[in-house]
């Protein structure tokens, strides 16, 4: 089930790790072959660049891996 909660007036949030692992499992793949990394982009500066918090002249990468 996709999560949406309610912010400050007409601002809601989608939990996105959520979405992707219920997409994920109603594609077929197996929940325990899921592994989460607990960083945040916004609150890890140390460890990634953040365009929310203003980092706007660098760019991001994300990637999928299947391990065979």
């Amino acid at each position: 089930m996709l999560t949406i909660t309610a912010g400050n007036g007409d601002r809601s949030f989608v939990d996105l790790r959520k979405g992707c692992e219920v997409a994920l499992s109603d594609s077929g793949l197996n929940e325990k072959n899921l592994e989460f990394l607990p960083y945040c982009t916004a609150c890890h500066r140390d460890l990634f660049y953040s365009f929310r918090k203003g980092d706007t002249d660098k760019r991001q990468l994300a990637f999928i891996g299947v391990r065979l």
